[in-house]
């Protein structure tokens, strides 16, 4: 009995090791059936969660970006859907964040029809998957994202920043007297 016990320690242990050596040191296994969506949709919620129900996984929505990253890092998932189409660039701003995490997930970036030449091409290049294809197309590509070698996640993350400051909308804006200015001065 005892050398049963001392067997069964020795796997865990090893797994442990087999697993810091893919994921680095203090790392944990990710639930497989987990994936988290932030997104305000609720819409897309539904029908998401039924088609991953059917499939035994789980969907679980963050409504507000804030707490996005917090809910990540505590639950774990395979994989992060981010809804670009959140108000107020917060989905810029939670994705860039979630991306510079030590250990995330892949993200999947999000985003309904736009008449924007960027997120068009985006969209067909495969950086972007289009939110209103279907929910089984986004289990589809969540299924292909995992299928990618786990080692290579840190620089597709990278990759994924530059692509989400690529596409952020522009917020800047001259102030109304700087134009004033500059319009006395020319005249």
């Amino acid at each position: 009995m005892r050398t049963q016990r001392f067997s069964q320690i020795t796997r865990a242990d090893a797994g442990r090791e087999a697993l810091q050596s893919v994921h680095g040191a203090g790392a944990e296994p990710l639930d497989k059936s987990m994936i988290v969506l932030i997104s305000n949709d609720e819409r897309l919620h539904r029908d998401l969660r039924c088609a991953a129900n059917q499939t035994g996984r789980m969907v679980v929505r963050v409504a507000t970006p804030a707490g996005a990253v917090p809910v990540v890092r505590v639950l774990k998932p395979s994989a992060v859907l981010l809804d670009l189409d959140l108000p107020e660039e917060a989905a810029w701003n939670t994705g860039d964040s979630l991306l510079q995490e030590a250990i995330c997930p892949p993200v999947i970036l999000l985003t309904g029809p736009s008449e924007q030449f960027d997120l068009k091409t985006a969209i067909r290049a495969g950086s972007l998957i289009d939110k209103t294809s279907g929910s089984s197309h986004l289990l589809e590509v969540v299924d292909q994202t995992l299928a990618l070698p786990s080692a290579f996640q840190p620089e597709r993350n990278a990759t994924q920043r530059v692509l989400i400051r690529w596409l952020r909308p522009s917020s800047w804006s001259i102030p109304n007297s700087s134009v004033l200015r500059a319009r006395r001065i020319t005249e």
